[in-house]
């Protein structure tokens, strides 16, 4: 799908179930796989959609929004981060930076805050293509904005994918060295965008912890309850990488990262397990010591609290611009209801 980035197309996503041939199965395994499968299927939670349009539709009214922003930002796009081909960065700039685009050479002096954003697509698909609107969406508030884009499953194995979002991170940090970074992530990025609070950034050459806050939405954080699902077909992960790779194994070693800010928001909307997964993954961070916040996003669903990001009065822009600016948590619940203005 082309939403005019000089991007190469990047398919909506079908997620379909394809059950794992594993065998015997018996008639409880079986019910027990379907449930699962049912509960990490968001398209099938949606209140407002029907389960077999509901992502077609996402994608098609975010590529528009996104056709729309990238018309009228400032902008940078395909910046390459790494070797591979989907290691590539779309980067937004306020426009009180001023009107030329040149003025891009200057923004290691900025010391405007960073907003990172990291798509979801269940490690094997979407892109940054999609996300372009996001820029529009916070540099309009005065945050640089920039839209990961990292390779796919079965092309790369989940802990390649997570080592590339962890150089993009790096990048951004020496580009833009004077700026805090805030760290959003949806859905699979929400994974990614929590399992960066156990890296010691000292070891990989960035003196202090370049990011700021983390805003996990609607999270996946204990993998195992996937392995036996479709899901996992072009992960491949057994039980034990399943674990090894969830950020839930790492609490403990979290606290490294103990003054990044964590505001982990979920659509209301969502199976009870992933409202289960974000609620243990919140208290998990909680008991260690984090200044965290959880906020359910009223009257949205898997997809509904990402596309709502498109207008201005949607609640949770002005808690996520609160982070990147330094001014803390605000403490309550979230709802969308307001959201008719662009």
């Amino acid at each position: 799908m082309d939403i005019g980035t000089g991007a190469p197309r990047t398919r909506a996503p079908h997620f379909q179930h394809m059950y794992i041939q594993v065998a015997p199965y018996s008639l409880k395994s079986l019910l027990l796989l379907r449930t699962l499968e049912q509960q990490y299927s968001p398209s099938r939670w949606s209140q407002t959609e029907q389960a077999d349009e509901i992502i077609n539709k996402h994608c098609k009214l975010i590529c528009k929004e996104t056709s729309d922003a990238i018309e009228n930002t400032i902008h940078e796009m395909d910046v390459k981060y790494g070797i591979r081909d989907r290691q590539k960065l779309d980067i937004f700039f306020p426009k009180s930076q001023g009107n030329d685009c040149h003025l891009r050479k200057h923004d290691i002096q900025s010391g405007a805050p960073v907003l990172m954003f990291i798509h979801g697509g269940y490690w094997q698909e979407l892109g940054k293509e999609y996300y372009g609107y996001l820029g529009r969406t916070f540099s309009d508030h005065g945050i640089i904005t920039i839209i990961v884009g990292y390779d796919l499953a079965p092309n790369v194995k989940l802990a390649t994918i997570f080592d590339e979002v962890k150089d993009a991170v790096i990048h951004v940090s020496k580009r833009f060295s004077s700026s805090p970074i805030t760290i959003v992530g949806h859905s699979a990025g929400a994974h990614l965008a929590a399992l960066l609070l156990k890296v010691n950034w000292t070891l990989l050459g960035i003196p202090n912890n370049p990011v700021r806050a983390i805003v996990p939405i609607s999270g996946v954080y204990d993998l195992r309850p996937l392995v036996k699902t479709y899901i996992n077909e072009p992960l491949r992960m057994d039980e034990d990488e399943a674990w090894m790779l969830s950020p839930l194994h790492y609490v403990e070693n979290m606290r490294i990262n103990i003054e990044c800010q964590v505001l982990c928001m979920i659509a209301e909307q969502e199976s009870l397990e992933f409202h289960r997964q974000s609620k243990e993954f919140y208290q998990a961070l909680q008991n260690v010591g984090f200044d965290i916040q959880y906020a359910v996003v009223e009257s949205t669903d898997h997809f509904s609290v990402m596309h709502n990001f498109a207008f201005k009065n949607y609640k949770p822009i002005q808690q996520i611009v609160d982070l990147a600016f330094g001014k803390g948590l605000e403490y309550g619940g979230l709802s969308s209801s307001d959201k008719a203005e662009r």
